[in-house]
């Protein structure tokens, strides 16, 4: 089942805010990745990239 935009939308501006949630993702990523979920895995680390790539670019004033 593909997820939709505006879910992924809300789990990268949660990904921002919450260095908690982040943490929690990333253990989950990494917990897949020994389980060889490897689907998963890749998901979440291709939600924290794009979160850390807005972000990176919001802080040098990139806005694109």
């Amino acid at each position: 089942m593909a997820l939709t935009r505006e879910y992924r939308e809300t789990v990268v501006a949660r990904l921002k805010k919450d260095q908690h949630f982040t943490a929690a993702l990333f253990a989950e990523a990494l917990m897949a990745l020994t389980e060889g979920d490897k689907t998963t895995t890749l998901s979440i680390f291709r939600d924290l990239v794009h979160a850390n790539q807005q972000g990176a670019g919001a802080r040098h004033g990139d806005t694109s």
